[in-house]
């Protein structure tokens, strides 16, 4: 699964999706920051279908908490991944773009109900 966030640190208005799609419809051209969720890689293209520069993003943090399990990925700004902001139009499951980029390394605090929160290590 994927979330897109308007602002930078997953804030602003947000999109999410659990397959490819071609066009982010009317969140192209809007995202700042994504999550990933789950064990699968994306691929998210500054073009339409597929096309253009190309970022491929994966979840690197793994959370038990009583029967809950997630796997998640931080990317807090899209420019670090080496895209423009806002130029996100296409997203692909799977891995297909040379640009792999390792999420931002993140300690998840605790997990209740669907919230998620977490802290940025300080910078060694």
């Amino acid at each position: 699964m994927w979330e897109l966030y308007g602002g930078s640190w997953f804030t602003g208005s947000e999109a999410y999706g659990t397959v490819s799609v071609t066009s982010l419809g009317s969140f192209s051209d809007k995202t700042n920051s994504i999550i990933i969720i789950g064990k699968s890689y994306w691929t998210f293209y500054e073009g339409y279908s597929y096309s253009g520069k190309s970022v491929c993003l994966y979840a690197n943090r793994h959370l038990s908490m009583g029967n809950q399990d997630l796997d998640f990925g931080s990317y807090p700004y899209v420019t670090s991944l080496g895209l423009s902001n806002n130029a996100i139009r296409s997203v692909r499951k799977g891995c297909y773009s040379k640009n792999v980029v390792a999420p931002l390394e993140v300690e998840a605090l605790q997990m209740t109900n669907d919230t998620l929160v977490f802290a940025v290590p300080p910078q060694k």
